[in-house]
């Protein structure tokens, strides 16, 4: 019969043996996941990958899906004589856009970076932490970018012990990425939206008593003196919006940041000359043709300024 302390140390073994065959299958199944991931030739994870990994454009685009859907980069080509690229991406917000930026430094020095910010998200309680998602399976081969994936929770460090973690949610992505493939070098990042406003209604925003986020004013005045440091042209833009938000605590906020630090601030969100539902997909998103013409002002305020400088 089994003492008391036999059944202990039984059940410890056995406990024991399970969590280990629980670790093994973590860490098999983790690096099978991974290869694949790293394999995606289409989609969100491709261009993802890219951006941090390969582009070496002279115009560099941060941000979010308004970034993504309003510039298009073959526009600032053909405007400027240089390569661009746009690493915008849905749910790609403030502090994901810092851990782009610090991983493309690392390996180049872009000269031109337009830096899409969204009004709102300067505030607490606003997009950017559970958005961090996105760059998990990159903590592991990117050191430089692990100090911006860890503010996503407390537990991060202790979660990533996972192999697999990285890459929840992302099994469709992982699948679609390897059975279809795109020519990132044609699209160069900008996916275009089609169709027009239906609510013609311009909304106007109200006051807000929201509080700064100092994560978020950290990671833009980090950028902002980097950019300063390297020489490297910054400039922070709000494109349009079918909207007219207050803006009462931000514009004086990216003033001065850009002030402080020789960057550009272009606010063009209450811009009239923009405010025409043929131009909008939805209220806060361009359509295709609106891109086009907002590119064209961006393409034409860069190089203006480019010959003011050379004169």
């Amino acid at each position: 019969m089994l003492t008391m302390e036999n059944k202990y140390i039984r059940f410890t073994a056995h406990a024991f043996i399970f969590i280990a065959l629980i670790f093994i299958l973590d860490q098999v199944l983790g690096k099978v996941l991974r290869h694949f991931y790293f394999k995606s030739e289409y989609g969100i994870t491709y261009q993802l990958t890219y951006s941090l990994d390969s582009t070496k454009a002279d115009v560099i685009i941060l941000g979010s899906s308004r970034a993504n859907h309003h510039y298009n980069p073959q526009i600032i080509e053909d405007g400027l004589h240089m390569s661009c690229f746009n690493t915008g991406m849905d749910a790609n917000f403030l502090l994901s856009c810092y851990a782009f930026y610090k991983s493309l430094v690392k390996r180049y020095t872009p000269p031109i970076i337009l830096f899409d910010i969204i009004p709102d998200e300067l505030f607490v309680g606003t997009w950017g932490y559970d958005e961090l998602d996105c760059l998990l399976p990159y903590y592991k081969n990117k050191p430089e970018i692990r100090d911006v994936v860890i503010l996503r929770s407390k537990f991060e460090k202790l979660k990533l012990i996972s192999e697999v973690y990285p890459f929840n949610s992302k099994l469709l992505a992982i699948v679609e990425g390897n059975i279809r493939t795109e020519d990132i070098n044609k699209s160069k990042g900008y996916r275009p939206l089609y169709g027009e406003l239906n609510d013609t209604t311009i909304k106007h925003g109200q006051s807000n008593g929201f509080e700064l986020d100092t994560n978020k004013i950290k990671a833009l005045n980090a950028i902002a003196s980097d950019c300063e440091k390297q020489n490297i042209m910054l400039v922070f833009i709000q494109s349009p919006s079918y909207s007219m938000p207050n803006q009462k605590t931000i514009i004086p906020i990216l003033n001065e940041i850009a002030i402080n630090h020789n960057a550009e601030f272009w606010n063009y969100v209450n811009d009239t000359l923009f405010l025409r539902p043929e131009y909008f997909k939805d209220e806060l998103h361009l359509n295709n043709l609106g891109a086009h013409e907002f590119t064209k002002t961006i393409t034409n305020r860069l190089s203006e300024r480019f010959i003011f400088e050379h004169k």
